[in-house]
């Protein structure tokens, strides 16, 4: 086994970290009395890690959004609507070749009980097979995909970013061994390098050729920088080909159900930019795009923190229902303050910080992601649930709640679509952008429904909270209206609504700030 640069460094996660978040200890069936000495400890140590892990997913994530939004900020200066709109339909192609192909290879590493090589690495083959298929599959769909949407440059782009999904299945399989370990700092550091040499990839081209040529070279930069990364900097073993029939018998029992899950899951939430691909202009979608992005900001952080530590904290887990739902409870509670806090500063603030960082053409952004926020805050209380059930090998529960999405989606879009076109035509675009918001809620009331056999009955809880991130949220949005006249600048009303927004927070946050502090103090004169 091979030193990594982060072993050498001192970087890995084992060791603490002042980013750590405090996770409650995984309660096994029997008492501690009953255990081993060393059962407890090592429970003990795992909870720490989980602590640990999160911390340092918030840490990878802020690095990453801030590249991810100065880079866009320095883009959208750069080039025109119509690139973005571009790019956006090319991202909705990628994520379905990746997600409807997806067989569970992560989860099923992270769920099993199998810490051999010869698992790990019939997982590595099973992945490259699937990048060689996915890239030659790019390669076939992009001139029927070119004629569909009447863009003759999908035709030589889309095989080009293909090539994305060739390195994405040689990643080494230590980045989901290190996942299911919770020593995630290693992935967050690559994913950030990764980020950052995308994004100056990305600027520099721009800046030397405004196309969107500069958008596909920097994803193929970041891509190619994750795959020699993963490789040569993440500790464990060297990654090579091997097929054990018993491994792959396990990964694609465990994966079916992560299949049909994740193909939902792309058909209900990425196919807002397929229809509205073929409504509306290149324009208008790259502007719907960037309103995508920025209220999907929250989301972007916190979902990993439920896939990457809740998921596999769950999974060591082998409490009855009961317990569970109070460790659920327990660990689940800070990620929804946060995502509360987050969520109505967007819900009452997008549209002055568009207006305030972006020029006039992206303006329309503001409200598209003040409407998208609302339905993502539901998303965000539906992903915890998914943890919940992926940890407790009930798979096909997220299943059910990503088709309950896609069938709201039928059911919603073009419902709104109607009514803003019977109202006013100007409308239906609106009337659209409201349809996708509202299907998120009928994916979190089918997860919550499903998942109280875990022990998970959270309805007084989540009520609430949905009450103070709607009526928060809305009520600071329309003061931020009716006094624009009263206040012009941008960032004063910006400051006033982060300083009203965290006001509003404080009771709940401040509590789990205190219990931060005291464990930190605790940890330091121990």
């Amino acid at each position: 086994m091979r030193e990594s640069v982060f072993e050498a460094e001192g970087m890995t996660d084992r060791n603490p970290s002042d980013s750590e978040i405090s996770l409650p200890r995984p309660t096994p069936e029997s008492s501690p009395s009953d255990q081993a000495p060393d059962a407890v400890d090592a429970d003990a140590s795992y909870g720490r890690r989980a602590g640990r892990s999160a911390g340092w997913i918030m840490t990878g994530y802020v690095g990453t959004q801030v590249i991810r939004l100065a880079s866009n900020l320095v883009l959208t200066r750069l080039l025109f609507e119509e690139a973005f709109g571009l790019m956006a339909l090319m991202n909705v192609v990628l994520q379905g070749l990746y997600l409807l192909s997806d067989v569970g290879l992560g989860p099923s590493i992270i769920h099993s009980q199998r810490r051999d090589s010869r698992f790990t690495n019939t997982a590595f083959s099973i992945s490259v097979i699937r990048g060689v298929i996915l890239f030659s599959l790019g390669w076939i769909f992009a001139a029927p995909l070119a004629e569909f949407y009447d863009e003759p440059q999908l035709r030589m782009f889309l095989p080009l970013i293909a090539l994305t999904t060739l390195w994405s299945g040689a990643e080494s399989i230590n980045v989901f061994v290190l996942n299911r370990d919770l020593n995630v700092a290693p992935i967050q550091i690559v994913a950030l390098l990764s980020q950052l040499a995308g994004a100056v990839a990305m600027i520099t081209w721009a800046a030397i050729e405004p196309t969107v040529l500069a958008l596909v070279g920097g994803v193929l930069v970041t891509s190619t920088f994750k795959l020699i990364l993963t490789h040569v900097a993440l500790p464990g073993e060297q990654s090579r080909f091997a097929w054990d029939k018993s491994a792959a018998l396990e990964i694609v029992r465990y994966g079916r159900w992560i299949f049909l899950s994740t193909m939902l899951l792309f058909t209900a939430e990425q196919c807002d930019r397929a229809i509205l691909g073929k409504l509306i202009s290149l324009e208008t979608l790259g502007v719907y795009s960037i309103g995508l992005m920025i209220a999907a900001l929250p989301l972007a952080g916190l979902a990993p923190l439920s896939r990457m530590v809740l998921f596999p904290y769950f999974s060591r887990m082998r409490s009855n229902a009961e317990e569970f739902g109070n460790l659920f409870r327990t660990a689940r509670y800070p990620i929804l303050i946060l995502g509360g806090w987050a969520f109505t500063g967007l819900i009452a603030g997008s549209s002055t910080a568009v207006e305030m960082l972006y020029d006039d053409r992206y303006h329309a952004a503001g409200w598209i992601a003040q409407i998208l926020s609302a339905g993502f805050w539901f998303q965000l209380m539906s992903s915890t649930n998914d943890a919940a059930a992926w940890g407790r090998g009930k798979p096909q529960f997220a299943s059910f709640a990503s088709l309950a999405k896609l069938a709201a989606i039928i059911v919603f879009v073009p419902a709104s679509y109607a009514i803003g076109m019977r109202i006013d035509e100007s409308l239906a675009f609106p009337g659209v952008v409201v349809g996708f918001a509202c299907s998120n809620i009928a994916r979190y009331l089918t997860a919550a429904a499903i998942c109280r056999p875990l022990g998970i009955r959270e309805w007084r809880r989540e009520s609430a909270l949905t009450l103070l991130v709607v009526c928060s949220g809305g009520t600071v949005a329309w003061l931020d209206h009716v006094s624009r006249d009263l206040i012009p600048a941008h960032y004063v009303r910006a400051t006033l609504i982060f300083i009203i927004i965290t006001a509003a927070w404080m009771p709940l946050g401040w509590p789990l700030i205190k219990d931060r502090l005291a464990a930190r103090r605790t940890h330091r004169t121990s």
